[in-house]
């Protein structure tokens, strides 16, 4: 029905020293009926509270609104109100009946920002009574960074049971293997995670070569265990139709999954990166495509019609239906299109793609962008009419958070309904003339439509989070993703990528944010 939180402490003013505390009490019974109950809570803002304390006041000053956000697993999506400080006390209505709820209260100041937060999570809210979890400690916020390597507390490899990291013929241990470029994503109705990932594996025509593919895992149980449901998208064998004497492989990888729902009926988006990689060289850029496409399950999109993008890079060889860079003179010298996210509100599909520019065979970082597109999508894919909405962020974003450019984009909602980007900075290592990915970056958004990241009263990015691995090599590790409703938190790639050697693995950080 209701969940009430009193702003109380030791140097707080304002609230009501006779607000319910009680462990459990009944409601209306109309309330019961409808299966829903009332959560109360008691804030202190600093970090060793007294609860003895008889005297109340206001929150600390600079804390102007008080957010509360309840969620979980099957709460979507979260609960969340807004309250002057000042008012001491806060209700929302309609928090169902239920286990595993987590209740999320911030302090913002002015400028919207998070200044404090406190967190009661496993609440147990049963109809008609009302939960008292106590004290929540309101602490100031501090970035939240974390170096995601075994011996930091809370960070663990993902497994996923019935799809073990790729083995040559024979059962020996491969040096091209693991998982890599999660995208994950709760299902609207029901509690199942889903996730997708990139498989890399050898392929053998006859002699043996590099090869990616996209698997399918879900989650049951919040995103404690992981189950394999599919091959979603298999490396194809394939011949080059501008040489067909030249034989390789067309690989899938960087996928991105998004749920949509509209007048009651859910659909499934996905996006992925297709290239043609021929054996003994390099992937062939003319040949890169971003693919989008929609089915009625996750496990549809294997074989769902499909819509094809390119860039001024794209070779009629490697056949397009739109090509992006035609949409706006700035883009016509994007060499290719990478890193695909995808995002859904108020009937529009927003693409976000990474453009990556060379000079001859040299990347140009410089240039790269985050990039910004849309569509209403109705009908077949094909038949989607995209436009072209601007750059979310570019060369000065990027340095202002450790690299030459931003990659490897997920787009997110978090705990609090901020709209997240999530994104690997990275810049060029001249001495093994390969990208060198700086770890992940979460940052509030201001606006796709408009595309812009937010910005804080002091003029600089709104940053969650940061995440590294300290035991990593050279060319580092990166790419991420969230989903607010998975208790594994942000999930973080580990590489080991050198001349010989390519092994890559997805790690859950526990961080929520």
């Amino acid at each position: 029905m209701a969940i009430t939180v009193m702003c109380v402490s030791n140097f707080v003013a304002g609230c009501s020293s006779g607000s319910s505390t009680s462990s459990t009490q009944t409601t209306s019974n109309a309330n019961q009926s409808h299966g829903y109950g009332s959560i109360t809570a008691k804030l202190s803002w600093d970090s060793s509270p007294k609860t003895t304390a008889k005297k109340v006041g206001l929150a600390p000053s600079g804390v102007s609104i008080v957010r509360i956000i309840v969620s979980a697993s099957d709460i979507t999506p979260s609960l969340q109100k807004d309250f002057q400080s000042a008012t001491g006390s806060g209700t929302i209505d309609g928090v169902p009946a239920g286990t595993g709820r987590t209740l999320m209260v911030q302090g913002l100041d002015a400028s919207g920002a998070v200044t404090y937060q406190g967190t009661a999570a496993n609440i147990t809210v049963q109809a008609g009574l009302t939960t008292d979890v106590g004290t929540i400690v309101m602490i100031p916020i501090t970035l939240a960074t974390l170096d995601c390597i075994p011996s930091t507390p809370g960070s663990s490899l993902l497994l996923i049971q019935g799809d073990p990291m790729y083995t040559l013929p024979g059962g020996q241990q491969s040096l091209f293997s693991g998982t890599a470029d999660p995208s994950m994503r709760k299902d609207p109705t029901n509690n199942t995670l889903w996730l997708s990932y990139s498989y890399p594996h050898y392929e053998f025509i006859p002699s043996r070569m590099p090869a990616v593919e996209v698997h399918l895992a879900n989650s049951t149980d919040g995103g404690t265990t992981w189950n394999a449901v599919k091959t979603l998208w298999p490396s194809e064998l394939a011949s080059n139709p501008k040489d067909p004497t030249q034989n390789g492989v067309i690989n899938h990888e960087v996928s991105n999954l998004l749920p949509l729902q509209e007048n009651g009926v859910t659909t499934w988006m996905a996006a992925r990166l297709d290239y043609f990689l021929p054996q003994g060289g390099n992937p062939v850029g003319e040949s890169f495509r971003i693919k989008i496409m929609k089915a009625s399950t996750p496990e549809g999109l294997s074989t769902a019609s499909t819509v094809s993008l390119g860039s001024a890079g794209s070779d009629p060889a490697w056949p397009i239906d739109q090509n992006l860079s035609n949409l706006a003179p700035e883009l016509s010298d994007v060499s290719l299109w990478n890193e695909p996210s995808l995002y859904y509100e108020n009937g529009t599909l927003y693409l976000v793609l990474v453009s990556f520019h060379y000079n001859k065979t040299v990347p140009d970082l410089v240039k790269d962008k985050v990039h910004v597109f849309s569509t209403t999508p109705v009908g077949a894919p094909a038949s989607w009419t995209w436009s072209y909405l601007g750059v979310l962020a570019g060369n000065t974003e990027a340095v202002e958070l450790g690299g030459q450019r931003l990659t490897q984009v997920d787009i997110a909602k978090g705990m609090d309904g901020k709209l997240l980007m999530i994104a690997t900075p990275d810049d060029w290592n001249t001495t093994y003339s390969d990208y060198n990915h700086k770890g992940c970056v979460v940052v509030e958004i201001a606006s796709l439509s408009s595309p812009a990241l937010a910005r804080g009263a002091d003029g600089k990015l709104k940053l969650r989070s940061r995440v590294t691995a300290s035991d990593a090599n050279s060319l580092g590790s990166g790419a991420s993703a969230y989903d607010p409703a998975s208790n594994t938190g942000l999930l973080f790639t580990r590489r080991n990528k050198t001349s010989t050697n390519f092994t890559i693995e997805i790690w859950k950080t526990g961080l929520r944010f």
